[in-house]
């Protein structure tokens, strides 16, 4: 049985939230998480909403999707709702707008701040303080600051720039 625990739950939200059918599809495994613990003993505990997730799962776990897809991830959670989710007083988690990506496909918004609390800006400004780019040969101005996943900038250069 495939098993995305809270934590890997947590964490695809987070890394999804831009993608525009990822981010939908994450979003609404978490609220059917949240909805099952609230009506029983937790997700980890009552393994028949795991079982109906689990296309929902396969599809967050394998990094891309087609709005398609995901509809037809859905199909058996909302078996589930019919059989076993409306008597338990469940409520079908509402599935979120959209996103629209920025720019060409999955590119998600940096965070204002880094964990040092340094703005893109700033990092930028530092990083090509004393040196140009090794990759373009330019400088900041150049370049894009795009948020890592454990609260850092990295500097990508322009496109077109090479």
């Amino acid at each position: 049985m495939l098993f995305m625990n809270r934590w890997d739950i947590d964490q695809s939200v987070d890394r999804f939230r831009n993608h525009p059918v990822l981010g939908k599809a994450t979003k609404f495994l978490a609220d059917f998480r949240d909805e099952v613990d609230s009506h029983s003993d937790g997700w980890c505990h009552w393994p028949l909403p795991c079982r109906a997730a689990k296309n929902l799962q396969s599809l967050i776990q394998s990094g891309d999707a087609t709005e398609a897809a995901f509809k037809k991830a859905i199909v058996p959670i909302k078996s589930f709702y019919t059989r076993r989710g409306d008597k338990a007083g469940m409520k079908f988690p509402k599935i979120a707008p959209t996103v629209k990506s920025a720019g060409n496909g999955f590119a998600p918004e940096p965070p204002e701040l880094d964990a040092q609390g340094v703005t893109a800006a700033e990092f930028l400004e530092q990083f090509f303080e004393f040196e140009y780019c090794a990759e373009c040969g330019k400088d900041a101005d150049e370049h894009v600051a795009v948020g890592g996943p454990f609260g850092n900038w990295f500097a990508y250069c322009k496109a077109g720039d090479r």
